[in-house]
């Protein structure tokens, strides 16, 4: 058999980080995508659950139910499925609290906060009846509240559809005679195990308002047996005999909304919520603006009224100075801003002078030797002017052709270098020997 996930470790591709709530029959994560980060609600299902193959169908099947359910106050299902032997559902992580514990702290809820809350988790039940998806087991731990921003009232989302409950059903899992459900809001015919549909979540919200408004539930017994059968058999007590300010409008619409037969009950959950409102002097049970139940902060002051005239006391605002338009843009111009920086010149270094053929000459502006960049030198490179080149066309013209020329004549006279001047021989020998030759 599977073991069951630790903490730290990752399951189904999600990073298990705490664990929130634990059952007989699950066990609830804070978990974290390790790719996108975001969080969220894991619920990993006993291993001795995902061992049944019937079981592990149904439970995919009813996964797939509800996540179609797309209503803003149900409880989006992100993936749902096996890994590792054991079956887990992922949903949205609600950063607030149940019902369950905000009835702990606060004990009961105002008119107004019990029909704002519970108004909102109606229409989401409404919204799984006409998909015909049947929640079973409808309880303030399965109502989270989620506080609202900005001036906002508290969003509710309802979670946890029955699936596993609904799958032990089918998969025939349950002993003869249990029914699935808690035995403080279970419905008369889901003990009989008659049929079942969307008014039985209708009686559990009718004992959820009970609990809101009075601070107990409808029956309390000592034994779990005691509590089915009153709900089979006893009317639900009146809610205006333990706290008269509430009114006795409020105890004909729990009567109706808790009837033992189904038909005698309201036909929607919208409507028994509207039928509350009327009975305090609601409007309707739509979202108003009312205190939030999760936080104790005071609500922010309302902002005074917007009044086009300033008072006296504030100047009046200055003119701001027309802009200045931007410079018209020519296609053929590169703007300033995206003009490339001046390319710096690259000097390149001098070829060094007397290092043999390899860099040149000796001679000056020979090959290989550097220009110089004096203005005053007398090797300075200058191109050829016009009169230069007509005088040289003239000398050609004149000069006779290379057939009646000489081959002693050589070179061209124009082109002919000058002969170097005539240097003494040197004087070899020792100054001895210079000696006696001049004797």
């Amino acid at each position: 058999m599977p073991a069951e996930p630790m903490v730290g470790t990752e399951f189904a591709g999600y990073r298990l980080n705490a664990v929130i709530s634990r059952t007989n029959m699950s066990v609830v994560y804070t978990a974290e995508h390790p790719r996108l980060g975001h969080a969220v609600a894991l619920k990993v299902l006993a291993p001795d659950l995902a061992s049944n193959d019937r079981f592990r169908e149904r439970f995919v099947s009813e996964s797939r139910m509800a996540a179609g359910i797309r209503h803003p106050n149900v409880i989006p299902i992100y993936d749902a499925g096996p890994s590792d032997g054991l079956l887990y559902i992922a949903m949205l992580y609600v950063a607030g609290a149940d019902l369950r514990a905000i009835l702990k702290e606060r004990g009961r809820l105002t008119p107004d906060q019990a029909v704002l809350l519970l108004g909102q988790a109606g229409r989401g039940l409404d919204a799984a009846h006409r998909q015909r998806l049947v929640h079973r087991d409808v309880k303030p731990g399965n109502i989270l509240v989620e506080r609202g921003e900005d001036q906002d009232p508290d969003h509710v989302y309802l979670s946890d559809f029955g699936i596993t409950k609904r799958a032990l059903t089918h998969t025939g899992l349950t002993s003869t005679g249990q029914f699935v459900g808690t035995v403080d809001y279970v419905a008369p015919e889901q003990i009989a195990g008659g049929h079942v549909d969307g008014r039985a979540d209708i009686y559990s919200l009718g004992c959820v308002l009970y609990e809101c408004l009075v601070g107990s539930v409808p029956f309390v017994k000592e034994f779990d047996q005691a509590i089915v059968y009153s709900h089979q058999h006893d009317a639900t007590p009146r809610a205006s005999q333990l706290r008269p300010e509430l009114g006795e409008a409020i105890d004909d619409v729990i009567a109706r909304a808790t009837a033992k037969n189904p038909d005698e009950r309201y036909p929607s959950c919208r409507a028994m919520m509207d039928a509350a409102a009327q009975a305090f002097g609601l409007a309707d049970s739509r979202p108003i603006r009312v205190a939030t139940v999760i936080s104790d902060q005071p609500a922010q002051a309302t902002p005074p009224p917007y009044t086009s005239t300033p008072p006296a006391s504030t100047p009046p605002p200055s003119t701001p100075p027309p802009s200045t338009p931007p410079p018209a843009y020519v296609p053929w111009q590169t703007p300033p801003s995206r003009r490339p920086p001046p390319r710096r010149r690259r000097l390149r270094p001098r070829s060094p002078r007397g290092r043999g053929r390899r860099h040149g000459s000796r001679r000056p502006g020979g090959a290989g030797s550097p220009r110089p960049s004096s203005p005053s030198s007398p090797w300075r490179w200058a191109p050829r002017s016009r009169a230069s080149s007509s005088s040289r066309r003239a000398t050609t013209a004149a000069r006779p052709p290379s057939s009646a020329r000489s081959p002693a004549a050589g070179r061209r006279p124009d082109r002919a270098r000058p002969a170097p001047p005539e240097r003494p021989s040197p004087r070899r020998g020792s100054p001895r020997t210079r000696a006696r030759s001049s004797a």
